[in-house]
């Protein structure tokens, strides 16, 4: 199943065990993307199937790294730099603030400039292309 309901990678996580997961009594789950993207990804992912331990007994998180074709060596080195430091904000804050998944419901809803209205409005209005402070580097690694 492809979760197609997301902007990013952790409501990826998070409506897939939402809206599969937890909804199917799926137990084990493939996670693919491209192999710049794995660590965050790994992150992320056993950030969310590990909220309210009580109730995630059982998963089983698989990983499937696909090559970074099409990208230059400057474009993949661009975007591993900005999956690192989205990384280490996931492990270092994200992960130990927000513990369950009604606290990784609110952040998405309130906090979260993709998900929340407030957010979503202020880029409207600041970043009309939605590209936020971006690297040159890896906007153009995405073609623009």
């Amino acid at each position: 199943v492809l979760e197609t309901t997301s902007y990013d990678t952790i409501s990826n996580a998070y409506f897939a065990r939402t809206s599969h997961c937890d909804v199917a009594g799926w137990k084990s789950l493939l996670i693919i993307t491209s192999q710049f993207h794995m660590a965050r990804t790994i992150s992320i992912f056993d950030w969310i199937f590990g909220c309210d331990n009580e109730n995630t007994a059982g998963y089983n998180l698989h990983y499937l790294a696909t090559p970074d074709v099409g990208l230059t060596e400057e474009e993949i080195i661009s975007r591993v730099k900005r999956e690192l430091t989205s990384k280490n904000t996931v492990d270092t804050f994200l992960s130990e603030k927000y513990t369950t998944m009604h606290d990784v419901w609110w952040f998405l809803t309130n906090k979260h400039d993709r998900h929340s209205a407030k957010g979503l409005v202020q880029l409207s209005e600041e970043d009309p292309r939605g590209i936020g402070s971006v690297d040159n580097s890896v906007i153009k690694s995405y073609g623009g």
